[in-house]
Parts: C-alpha cells; structure tokens; sequence
C-alpha cells in the first residue's frame, strides 16, 4: 500500500491529512483490533480484508479508497491458547494508555500499580509479547486515530467498549438461585455489572442483568429465566457481539474518512462518472491457515476461504494460460494438478446429496433435533456427519 500510493494523492479538504496518508494510517487501527499473536506468527490476522484503492488515470496518484473486512475471528475474545494471546488492543490499552484512563478503565490495582494481562479470565492464559512494543504501537494507534479524524468521544468511547468486553469476563454467576421457569441465575458482583454498564451507557445494570440471564419464552412472550449453561453463553456472545460490532464501526468510521468525495453520495450517476476517470486496484489480505490443536468453527471458516481462494487461483491461473494458447494456436499441454482441493470444498458445501458439512449444520442446528440439551444436539450433529461423511473412506 505504501508503496501504491508512493505518487502522491489527491483531496479537495486541506484541513485533513492527505488522502495516502489516512490510508495508509488504517493499518496500525485494524492490525491492533484485528490481528494477535498465534502460534506460528507474532502478528497474525484475524480477519478478511479486501482494501479497493482509486487512482486517477491522468497522473497515478491515489484519490482514495474503500475496506471491506470479512469473519473476524470473535471466538478469540474471550480466550485463547497458552501459545497465543487476544487481540493486540487489550495488551496496547492496558499497558500503553495514561493513568487518567486507566483508571476510568479499572486498569490499576488497589495500590495504584498497574494490572497486568494475567489478571483478566480472558486473557490469564495468554502468551506474552514485549511490553515496551505494546506501548510503542498504542502510541502508534493513537497518533493513527488523530490522522483518521476520530474525535476525542469516539476514541472515549473504543477504550470504553474495548473494556467493557474485557470485563465482561469477570462476572462471576450464581447458579444457585436458578430454579427452572421460575427465578433466573443471578449475578454475585454487582460492582463489576455496573461498571460495564456504565462503560456501555446503560442507566440501569439491573436492565443488563435482565437480558443476560432471560431468554425469550418459546412462544415469544415475554422472558423466561435461561439456563445456566446457556446464561454462561449469554455472558461471551455479549462480550464477542460487542467487540465484532465495534470492529464493523472502525472500518465504516474510516472509510468515511479514505472514501473519495465523489462517490460518498453513492449515486450511480456520480458513481459511473467517477469511473470514467479513475482506475482501481484490489489488495485482498486475508487470515492464514491455521491448524490448531483445538480448532474452533470459526477457525473452519477461516481455513474453508483459504482452499476456495486457492482453488480460484488455480483455475484463473490456468484457464487463462488455456486462453491464451488457444488464441494462439499452440498446442494445449497444460496439464492441471491434483485438484484435492475440489474434493475439500465439496465435504464443505455441497448442496447436493451427500450434503456438506455446512448444509448438515444447517440443517440440524436450527432447532430441529427436538431437545434443547446442547450435548445431545451435539451427539447427534456428529452422527448425521459421520453417517454422510465416513471418515475411514
């Protein structure tokens, strides 16, 4: 990217940075909310991008550009493996921000020092980075929030819900007050409820606690207490639904930001006159290939879009060689490798008998094993897959 927009850029506001330089300044934004330590790289990304920059086709330089981010991976929030660690932003937040924020934060032990990772359920299993490259790259991101344009409420309001989703790991649950349709699983720390319902603007902690420990009644009436399992749940799916949807923010923030002043309107007039006079380039980035001791779905997604990609590759690669013979009159000698590949897609998706494993999650995740016990879903997820799918052929 640097160096696409090595020739300069173009922007008609002089009161903000020049348009390369904001583009280039989502980098240090995404790699901290989006990218972690894993077990093979210390910087890896866990999520999807797909970066379309405009150039004009006068002179090259760079009018702008537009992101699209794809499966961040949100089973990471809430925990990972003692080779990896979280997201960079909570090691940047709780090791690089001033004390005034800290403390707002809950970031300082009762003697004023400051917490550390381990202190955190969500992060107590996490490998460690340098911390002094934690701080540098905090500095890194704030100085990159100011060339974007966030204001200082925007940036309030990321630490805010960045540690309202860290939090969100120490509620402690009392399942003892759970009886089945009658009185829910209560919260012991009401401290720390209120605390992240202050972090998220909600007056009432009491409100929150509602929604975590009630479900909807099967006939769509009113709530009905949730069981413990499911309220444990309830207490992640929050904690990732917060962090994903402040993810989807950062990006649609900045490319309010990069996005050329043309085609902001989104018109189709203004659209297809912009293309008249501007050429783009793609830059897709996506998560890598990972084969972790315990895989979770989402790192089945990750890696399903990897073989689809590699798969694409190979057929544009080689049906334009194909092409490019036959327009020549050449002999056809290309030969295809072994497309493995082909065969992996389709235990993945196939809509057609034998369905993959997507359609059979589809199929019998929805509610239609008849049992709300998450074990025997499970058990019997399992067997529809392996019947379908026999693992020793």
């Amino acid at each position: 990217m640097a160096f696409l927009t090595s020739l300069g850029s173009k922007g008609s506001d002089s009161s903000k940075a020049p348009v390369g330089e904001r583009i280039l300044n989502t980098n240090p934004v995404l790699e901290a909310f989006g990218n972690s330590r894993t077990a093979r790289n210390n910087n890896s990304s866990r999520f999807g991008k797909y970066t379309k920059m405009y150039f004009d086709v006068s002179d090259g330089m760079v009018m702008g550009a537009e992101i699209k981010n794809y499966l961040l991976e949100k089973s990471r929030v809430t925990g990972s493996t003692d080779k990896e660690r979280n997201y960079h932003i909570y090691f940047f937040m709780i090791r690089g921000c001033d004390e005034d924020v800290a403390k707002r934060l809950d970031f300082l032990k009762p003697d004023k020092s400051r917490k550390s990772f381990p202190d955190f359920k969500y992060l107590s299993k996490c490998n460690d980075l340098p911390v002094e490259k934690d701080v540098k790259e905090y500095k890194e991101l704030m100085d990159a929030f100011s060339t974007l344009g966030f204001t200082k409420g925007e940036v309030d309001a990321i630490h805010s819900i960045t540690a309202a989703s860290l939090h969100i790991g120490e509620l402690e649950l009392d399942v003892k007050t759970y009886n089945e349709g009658k009185t829910p699983v209560s919260i012991k720390n009401k401290d720390k409820l209120k605390q992240i319902a202050s972090f998220l603007g909600i007056q009432s902690p009491e409100d929150l606690e509602v929604e975590i420990v009630n479900k909807e009644a099967m006939q769509g009436f009113g709530r009905t207490p949730a069981k413990p399992d499911a309220v444990g749940d309830a207490v992640k799916s929050l904690a990732k639904a917060l962090y994903n949807n402040m993810f989807d923010w950062l990006v649609a923030k900045m490319n309010v930001e990069i996005l050329p002043d043309d085609i902001k309107s989104r018109e189709p007039a203004a659209v297809q006159e912009f293309g008249l006079k501007t050429k783009t380039i793609g830059l897709l980035d996506i998560f890598g290939f990972e084969n972790f001791e315990l895989n979770q779905f989402e790192q089945l997604c990750i890696n399903f879009v990897n073989e689809k990609l590699h798969n694409l590759y190979i057929c544009s690669v080689f049906g334009s060689e194909k092409k490019e013979m036959e327009r020549e009159q050449l002999e056809i000698t290309l030969k295809l490798p072994d497309m493995k590949v082909t065969r992996v897609l389709l235990l993945m998706n196939s809509k057609k008998a034998p369905l993959g494993l997507f359609q059979n999650v589809d199929d019998k995740s929805g509610g239609g094993l008849g049992t709300d016990d998450k074990d025997k879903r499970v058990q019997e997820l399992y067997n529809v897959i392996t019947k379908t799918h026999d693992p020793t052929k």
